[in-house]
């Protein structure tokens, strides 16, 4: 078999293994694991070095980045789950026309995939009068104890597998090496390297961003006197991390809850301008910032965060845009190692 043979094949097994994973809750965690565990290299290379042992570098590595995907996940759930408490009290004894919006947004919500595994709306919206969001996660794990389980893995393999991605990370370097040519393995590091600047350069970005976001909502909403200032502007803050389609979500949610309050009248009409001006100007800024920094199309960032959301829920649209710019990135390198010059 050929060197060409064998790097065929070796690519196709991987690109099979990774879609069935994403597609299987049981193997989510060790995908999910690895590439934490080769996205923190640049930290435990360093921190290996100092400490002269890999095994606790690892450790820490892996205990670090696990702990941080937590909490940004738990951010996110508890964005989505107080964006739509807030809205079902606004409209909850008001008349059933602004109820009907309320069962838009939840349409829109799960046909985005904005819920995380076995968190169904519904039974998320009969217990949202307890307030107690403890209880309300509780109840939502009764739904399916499979998803429940898959929950446990992610918390105990995620830390295991990113610790042998990184511990072991000479050991695939040396199978690469013998299974991949010279020129390739040169072409791979490439990709790499440039994958993980990628991905610092896409959370960076959105992370100041956000703050800016959430900021300019809190403020907005302060003026004009909508209730639960603070938690609205900080689920604009999460919702600004899908590029257009969280921000029209958002600004849905926000209308829903002011006319609930106002009526249709002249502060709903000042809402309306300052979010329509300031829509723009981050769709300009966004369009200028993702298609120079990360080379993408309003066009192709949208259709990615569709997709992406289709076969990994709520961690598919977080990591739809730096993913989306990996891939194109990858497929220039590959047309310019094979000369290939195409213009994108």
């Amino acid at each position: 078999m050929s060197i060409k043979q064998k790097e065929s094949i070796y690519l196709i097994v991987i690109m099979l293994i990774i879609c069935i994973s994403l597609m299987n809750d049981i193997t989510k965690p060790f995908i999910y694991g690895g590439a934490l565990g080769y996205i923190t290299l640049p930290f435990y290379l360093p921190l290996a070095k100092r400490l002269r042992n890999k095994n606790i570098a690892a450790l820490i590595s892996a205990a670090l980045s696990t702990i941080i995907v937590l909490l940004f996940w738990a951010i996110i759930i508890w964005g989505i789950m107080a964006g739509i408490s807030i809205i079902h009290n606004a409209v909850s004894n008001k008349d059933a026309y602004f109820t009907s919006y309320l069962d838009d947004i939840k349409s829109i919500i799960e046909s985005t995939a904005m819920t995380a595994d076995g968190m169904y709306i519904d039974k998320v919206m009969s217990n949202l009068n307890i307030g107690h969001y403890t209880k309300l996660i509780y109840d939502v794990f009764q739904i399916s104890w499979l998803n429940a389980i898959s929950f446990g893995l992610f918390i105990c393999i995620v830390p295991f597998t990113s610790y042998y991605a990184m511990k072991e990370a000479n050991t695939y370097r040396l199978l690469t090496s013998k299974i991949f040519s010279p020129q390739k393995i040169i072409l791979l590091k490439k990709i790499g390297d440039n994958g993980r600047g990628i991905l610092i350069k896409y959370f960076s970005l959105y992370t100041t961003l956000s703050f800016i976001h959430g900021s300019a909502t809190y403020a907005a909403l302060c003026i004009f006197g909508i209730d639960s200032a603070l938690k609205l502007s900080i689920v604009a803050a999460i919702s600004n991390y899908i590029p257009y389609i969280g921000g029209i979500l958002m600004y849905s949610c926000i209308f829903i809850v002011a006319i609930a309050k106002f009526g249709i009248g002249i502060k709903i009409l000042g809402l309306l301008l300052f979010f329509t001006g300031y829509s723009v100007l981050n769709f300009i800024f966004l369009r200028n910032v993702i298609g120079t920094k990360l080379g993408l199309h309003p066009i192709i960032t949208i259709f990615s965060v569709l997709v992406f959301a289709k076969f990994g829920n709520i961690l598919g649209i977080l990591l739809a845009i730096p993913l989306a710019s990996f891939l194109l990135m990858l497929l220039k390198e590959l047309l310019h190692s094979t000369d290939k010059n195409l213009d994108f």
